[in-house]
């Protein structure tokens, strides 16, 4: 969890995917469809980046970036820099 760097968000609103960035390592892209774990915990992608969110902050003393990106075959394909917007968490 040291090297975790940033996330990247689909901005679709139906989407459930999210890159988590590791430094020097390959980055994680996940589905994190909602499901639950019991009759009141459930896992989603909101649950998942707050968590990483906290450990971040606890660690870093800083938000972590997060980014946004309407479509991730533009992060694989091309230069994502010009593609990725600041996503105000």
């Amino acid at each position: 969890m040291s090297k975790v760097k940033a996330i990247t968000l689909s901005k679709k609103p139906e989407s459930d995917e999210m890159v988590i960035h590791i430094c020097g390592e390959c980055d994680f892209r996940i589905k994190a469809s909602k499901y639950f774990l019991s009759s009141i915990i459930y896992c989603s992608r909101t649950g998942i980046m707050n968590a990483i969110k906290i450990f971040y902050l606890s660690r870093e003393k800083q938000n972590i970036p997060i980014y946004g990106v309407v479509n991730f075959t533009e992060l694989i394909y091309i230069q994502p820099q010009k593609h990725l917007i600041e996503y105000a968490a």
